[in-house]
This record gives structure tokens, sequence and C-alpha cells, in this order.
């Protein structure tokens, strides 16, 4: 980086002027690394992609060669987060297009989910020229979401739909069922004597029928219905 003596002797103005820039830039990066954030920046026409911040939770950062192809980028990607973002490229609208989507990708560590948001900037005739913006780790939030999103539709202990989700799922079942002009069933089954369980071996052992039961239903079943 260029001094600030070396700056201002070669041009009084302009040279403070690109100090005070490479400066700003580089607290920018600084910043952007501590709060785990990748700046992006895709242009289409050379598949060429710049990254910059937290750059090291990307395999293979320290190769520039690797760096610089979206394709490798976009191959580091989950099949659907690539086909999203493939999508918004190949879009030919002619207003700016912004965009926030969560992409599963692949890390030393495991599986890792990514919060990308950024802006698809089109050129002549609606074809995509650049796709730029930013992404940050979001595994923890992603994680909980879903798990939240589980509990919300599921009985926490089978993993089967809890009453709400059944109602809704019912709702829809019967609906598709009229406007095909077909029939559907609903058989309701109930395990005999879990109450005696209960008594003689505990909560405890009454679950594992319960299970077990969900289980053996699950084996027997299509993929289409459910429990």
């Amino acid at each position: 980086m260029i001094s600030v003596n070396e700056a201002i002797q070669k041009n009084p103005v302009d040279g403070i002027r690109q100090f005070a820039e490479r400066e700003q830039l580089e607290r920018t990066r600084l910043a952007m690394q501590a709060a785990g954030v990748i700046a992006f920046d895709w242009t289409t026409a050379d598949d060429r992609i710049v990254l910059d911040g937290a750059v090291e939770v990307v395999p293979h950062y320290r190769d520039p060669v690797r760096m610089s192809r979206a394709q490798d980028f976009l191959g580091w990607l989950s099949p659907e987060a690539r086909g999203k973002l493939s999508h918004i490229a190949a879009s030919r609208d002619h207003e700016d297009t912004v965009f926030e989507l969560e992409a599963e990708a692949a890390s030393a560590m495991g599986t890792i989910w990514l919060s990308i948001s950024g802006t698809r900037l089109p050129g002549l005739g609606g074809v995509t020229e650049r796709v730029t913006g930013m992404m940050r780790v979001a595994t923890e939030r992603v994680r909980e979401k879903h798990r939240l999103t589980y509990l919300a539709t599921r009985d926490e202990l089978t993993g089967h739909l809890n009453r709400n989700a059944l109602r809704t799922t019912l709702s829809e079942v019967i609906e598709t069922a009229k406007a095909e002009e077909r029939s559907c069933a609903l058989l309701v089954a109930s395990i005999d004597r879990l109450a005696m369980i209960n008594d003689a071996y505990g909560f405890d052992a009454a679950d594992e029928v319960i299970v077990a039961v969900g289980e053996r239903l699950s084996r027997s079943l299509r993929g289409s219905d459910v429990i």
C-alpha cells in the first residue's frame, strides 16, 4: 500500500484522496471480515466473480484462479441454490432484480448455510450484466428456523404430523380429491391398553410402544400417505 508521504509527493491533492479511499476500503474489508460478511461481484459475460471480506469460509479461497470463476463458486453450492442463482442470472428482465435466498454449501467442517442477498443488474436487451451482493454464514439461524418449523408441524415424540398440521393436510387432501373427482380416506387407529402399559412399566415404556407402532405404520404406507 502506498504511504502518505509517497502519495503527497506524487500529487498532493489526488494522492491524499487516493490514500483516503484505500484506507476506507481497508477498513471496510476488516469490518466485513469481523462480521463474517463476504461481498461478491459476478460479471456474467466472462463468468468472472470477485469475492472480498470474510472469504476464508469459501474453499480454495487462497487459489486466485479458482476464486475468479463463478462456475467454480456455484459448484460449491447445493444444486437447489445453484439453480436459483443460475435462474436469476438467466433472467431477461429489463429492471434491476433484488433477491434474497438461503444456500446450503459444503465446508471442511461439514455443511453450512449461507444467507445471500444481492441485485441483478441488466445490460443491453435485459441480458444480465452483473450479479452483485453480500452473503454471510447463517448456519445456526437456519437450523433454529428449521427446528422451530419442524416442532410447529410435528409431534415431538414420533416425528409424525401433529394435530394442527394434520387438520391442514386433511383439508388440502379433501380439496384436491374434490377437484380431481376422486376419493380419499382417513383411518383412525388406537393402541389398546396403553394406560395399562403406563401403569405397569412406566411412561417411557409406553412412549416406546407409541414410537414403534408409528414406525410400523410408516413402513406399511405409500410415499403419498401421511400419519
